[in-house]
C-alpha cells in the first residue's frame, strides 16, 4: 500500500452539512411584520385594511380618500424624499432637525 496518497482525517468536519446559520428559505415580510409588531400586529393590518378600503370606497369625500391613499402609500413605500438646499459656507458639522 502506498502512504503517499492517503491524506490526515481531519479532527472535526468544518463546513460540511448539516444546519447553517443564515440558511434557508427567508420569512415572508408579512411573517417579519408579526414579529416585530408582537401584540401590535393584529391592530396594525386592521387599521392598513381600514385606509385601504376608505381610499376605494366611492361614497367617502374625495380630501379622505385622497388622505386615506397617502397612507397607504406611505405604508407601502415610505414617505418620499424630502430636498434641501443649503446656501452659504459649511463651518462645521451639518444637524438636521424634524419638527
Amino acid at each position: 500500500m502506498n502512504n503517499q496518497n492517503l491524506r490526515p482525517i481531519p479532527k472535526e468536519k468544518v463546513g460540511r452539512g448539516g444546519p447553517r446559520p443564515g440558511s434557508g428559505r427567508k420569512p415572508l415580510a408579512a411573517t417579519v411584520l408579526k414579529e416585530r409588531l408582537g401584540d401590535y400586529a393584529d391592530d396594525a393590518i386592521k387599521a392598513f385594511k381600514f385606509c385601504s378600503e376608505l381610499m376605494n370606497d366611492p361614497t367617502a369625500e374625495k380630501n379622505v380618500r385622497l388622505a386615506a391613499a397617502r397612507e397607504v402609500m406611505d405604508r407601502l413605500w415610505g414617505k418620499s424624499t424630502q430636498q434641501v438646499e443649503h446656501s452659504g459656507e459649511i463651518s462645521g458639522r451639518i444637524v438636521v432637525v424634524r419638527a
